[in-house]
């Protein structure tokens, strides 16, 4: 009985390890993913400001909501 205790301790531990292992990955890749997604955001709002520029549509209000949206809803 005592040499089942410690094979099942050994085991507790093994797999203690591995869940530790497992979480630190799966952080690592949430970093990751969230690294390349803010990356992306920031160049599609880059592209939508100059495409905007280049339209001539500087009447953005703040928030970045169009003025005539905001006229609209004033009205």
């Amino acid at each position: 009985m005592p040499k089942i205790r410690e094979t099942h301790g050994k085991i507790i531990a093994k797999l203690g390890e591995l869940q530790q292992n497992t979480r630190t990955v799966l952080a690592d890749q949430e970093q990751e993913i969230l690294r390349l997604f803010r990356t992306r955001l920031f160049e599609v709002e880059d592209r939508l400001r100059k495409t905007n520029t280049k339209r001539g549509q500087g009447t953005e209000a703040t928030g970045g909501v169009p003025r005539s949206w905001l006229e609209k809803v004033s009205v």
